[in-house]
């Protein structure tokens, strides 16, 4: 409730603290709330400890394709694409973002943002993941994705840094074609 409520980032700490966090996890759904989260990671310190993975999970659509009669090659091919879109989308995301002096690299993978998410943190060995606390709004969007960082908050046992948006934020990043 605090975190679902609240003004201010909480730090959700599931684990007994051993160390300075050296492996982050910034889930970006390209959101003004996903831009607010990765600023206040900053502001608080955590990005100039260790390791930073800027992370967005996409859509590309594959089952659907996967039922058609694409050839293999081409559902290959169709993520490829996909990836490398979504990859330049963060990449242009991050350009209004003040990221100076924090080393960090950029990961997309095609899938459920929660799934995809647990598989990054995994993958990566994160102590700590930052998102913020609701995606993009309006309309069935707001459903989907206001619902992604209380499914994460349930399924990820790593230390978790909720950031709210802004108060009077409304809309989402819209990358240019």
């Amino acid at each position: 409730r605090i975190i679902r409520r609240g003004t201010l980032p909480v730090l959700m700490v599931n684990r007994p603290p051993t160390h300075d966090y050296r492996r982050v996890v910034v889930a970006v759904d390209l959101s003004v709330t996903s831009a607010e989260a990765l600023t206040a990671a900053r502001k608080l310190g955590v990005l100039s400890t260790g390791q930073v993975v800027i992370f967005h999970a996409f859509d590309a659509m594959l089952t659907t394709l996967a039922s058609t009669s694409l050839t293999d090659e081409q559902i290959r091919q169709h993520l490829g694409d996909a990836s490398m879109h979504a990859r330049r989308d963060v990449e242009a995301f991050l350009g209004s973002i003040d990221l100076k002096n924090i080393d960090y690299t950029i990961s997309v993978q095609e899938g459920s943002p929660v799934l995809a998410l647990k598989d990054a943190v995994q993958k990566t060995g994160a102590d700590l993941v930052v998102i913020g606390t609701r995606g993009r709004t309006g309309g069935i969007l707001k459903l989907v994705l206001g619902s992604v960082a209380e499914e994460v908050m349930r399924e990820i046992d790593t230390d978790i840094l909720a950031v709210p948006p802004p108060e009077k934020a409304s809309g989402a990043y819209i990358p240019e074609d």
